[in-house]
């Protein structure tokens, strides 16, 4: 069925590989209603290696302000097994790929919320860029819709 949002948080790592992910960007973008919205929030780990250590450490200190350090070991060891994270460039080149213009609206470390507007056409009609409101919430608070891309 048509949706005005879809998304995935934290949640689309576990599409192992590139061309699924395509797929599955593809399949958003089709059940899109011409000017909805696909969110996406998950780990995106950089490509430099200095800068993705930065970022698993950061995790990890994260983790650790609610799991013993061997409890984090624990899980990371578990979740290497199941999860597959890209670089956010090549996630943005696959939504683009598609049709998407994603914007990425926050990033902190190896986390990121990347915003994409349906680019669907409906039989007949040119394409639909309502200015319908979307708010984000991050760690500073509740954005200004009018300040998202396309808002």
């Amino acid at each position: 069925p048509d949706a005005d949002l879809l998304g995935g948080t934290i949640s689309l790592h576990h599409v192992p590989e590139p061309e699924a992910k395509r797929t599955l960007f593809a399949r958003c973008r089709d059940a899109l209603r011409p000017g909805g919205v696909f969110l996406m929030a998950d780990c995106f780990p950089a490509r430099d290696e200095a800068l993705a250590a930065r970022g698993w450490a950061t995790w990890r200190r994260h983790l650790e302000g609610f799991y013993t350090p061997e409890e984090t070991t624990d899980y990371f060891e578990a979740w290497s097994g199941e999860d597959t994270h890209f670089p956010l460039e090549d996630e943005m080149q696959w939504l683009q790929d598609v049709g998407f213009k994603p914007e990425v609206t926050w990033r902190k470390d190896p986390f990121a919320v990347v915003f994409c507007r349906g680019l669907r056409q409906d039989a007949g009609s040119r394409l639909a860029n309502p200015g319908g409101a979307v708010t984000v919430v991050n760690e500073s608070g509740f954005s200004n819709p009018n300040e998202l891309p396309g808002g």
